[in-house]
């Protein structure tokens, strides 16, 4: 059986599943709705999503450019000034060890209007994209900066026409992590941010209405926007890096033949 197939059977049979369970109530007396409930819960709320959905889109977004702005531009000072990077050591584990929700009450008081949720965005882009743009420009070939300082190049342009580009393929890869982490900084924010939009507040304001479907179409639909924003970056880094493939050439035997028979026989006084 082919992959593909494997994974359509395999799908197709947790639907199944799931959709008994659902029926049957079978979960937790009915806190696992079936998809064809979901669906149809979905549908009659179609209304009400857009404005959550686009609220909650346009923060991600927003808060992944800044927070992948500022992670790019602290690694290029890192590497340019190792110093720097020793003193931010502890804020950057300090960053990836705390949990977000931990910080929502404090942006909350101390940024006004969208400037907690778009906060919280950013940091949780951050780490992701530092450590992969770190790794990138850090693993260079020491061949090309050799060529670049042997034509009389600086740390400058070692950093222009080596380190940025080598590091092109591990920033594209911290990018598919960054982008899922966007959205899920920006819906933890909008949980205590006491905003009207969003789907982290629509979700708030609908756990008293003890409506299982509306909860899981809620959640089924920011991990449809972590998704899609996932698949952008990857297909940004499937694009570059296709565009960035070398070029090999392999000869046949027949070419391989004629360039021995047409290449001049050397005389005894070369050897």
């Amino acid at each position: 059986m082919r992959p593909r197939h494997a994974t359509a059977l395999t799908l197709a049979v947790i639907f199944v599943l799931w959709e008994i369970a659902g029926d049957l109530d079978l979960v937790a007396s009915g806190a696992l709705p079936s998809p064809t409930e979901i669906v149809a819960q979905f549908w009659r709320d179609k209304a009400d999503y857009w404005p959550h959905v686009l609220a909650t889109a346009r923060t991600a977004a927003i808060g992944f450019a800044i927070g992948n702005t500022v992670a790019i531009l602290a690694v290029i000072l890192f590497v340019r000034v190792p110093v720097t990077e020793r003193l931010a050591r502890g804020i950057n584990i300090a960053i990836f060890a705390l949990p977000p929700i931990a910080i929502v009450p404090v942006l909350v008081i101390a940024l006004p209007g969208e400037g907690a949720r778009l906060a919280l965005s950013a940091i949780a882009v951050y780490f992701p994209t530092m450590t992969a743009m770190m790794v990138g420009l850090k693993g260079v070939d020491p061949r090309a900066v050799d060529v670049v300082r042997a034509y009389g190049g600086g740390d400058n342009a070692v950093m222009r026409w080596v380190r940025l580009r080598a590091s092109l393929p591990a920033l594209l890869g911290g990018l598919r992590v960054a982008a899922p982490n966007a959205v899920l900084g920006a819906i933890l924010a909008e949980f205590g941010s006491g905003s009207r939009y969003g789907l982290g507040a629509y979700l708030l304001g609908s756990l008293g209405r003890a409506d299982p479907a509306r909860l899981w179409g809620i959640g089924l639909a920011a991990t449809a926007i972590a998704g899609l924003g996932y698949a952008l970056a990857a297909l940004a880094a499937s694009r570059v890096t296709e565009a960035s493939r070398a070029v090999r050439f392999t000869a046949s035997p027949k070419m391989s033949s004629r360039v021995a028979t047409t290449m001049p026989k050397c005389s005894p006084a070369c050897t």
